[in-house]
């Protein structure tokens, strides 16, 4: 068993467009843990965590009755208040989010600079979690954990498929 611990990552809000004393915002980069539970080291999939996400603890099992978790009524709270840099239509924008890792290589460098890799769709369908991030994802501080990060769909570039502000490659898709 593994505790798998969700993460959320946002760009910053633009304070021209929205500031805290006004209308509040949230500040944007990496969060804090939203929360974790424990999942199976040798079957959970991708698919599963994210059921486990949106449902609690029986998300597996589908024991909850259909009612959302806490953790995941926070996630779309983030989903809808993140920017929108790539003008996906709101509802899109504002329910849905990709899952997503914090590279090996951020271990050393400085995090607020860093953006998470999105997990290939065909990984989310039926990949083992702990297995993909262990190889892929940063060192956590718990060993017997592992991190996974949501990201708005809004933070997901159209061209590119990565988290991006509006690359070039966005640009030109939108055009």
């Amino acid at each position: 068993m593994v505790m798998l611990e969700v993460r959320a990552f946002t760009f910053d809000n633009d304070v021209t467009q929205e500031h805290a004393y006004l209308v509040g915002c949230i500040p944007g980069g990496l969060s804090d843990v939203l929360g974790s539970f424990v999942i199976d080291e040798r079957t959970t999939t991708f698919e599963r965590a994210r059921g486990r996400i949106e449902l609690g603890g029986g998300g597996e099992r589908g024991l909850s009755g259909g009612r959302r978790s806490v953790l995941f009524r926070e996630l779309l709270y983030v989903c809808e208040s993140a920017p929108n840099p790539h003008g996906w239509a709101t509802r899109v924008s504002r329910s849905s989010y990709r899952l997503g890792y914090m590279a090996k290589d951020c271990d050393d460098a400085d995090t607020d600079s860093v953006l998470p890799t999105l997990i290939p769709l065909e990984e989310e369908a039926d990949g083992n979690v702990v297995s993909f991030l262990r190889k892929h994802a940063r060192r956590n501080t718990n060993v017997h954990a592992v991190e996974i990060v949501c990201i708005p769909l809004s933070q997901v570039g159209p061209g590119c498929k990565k988290c991006c502000k509006g690359c070039s490659i966005c640009t030109k898709a939108r055009l």
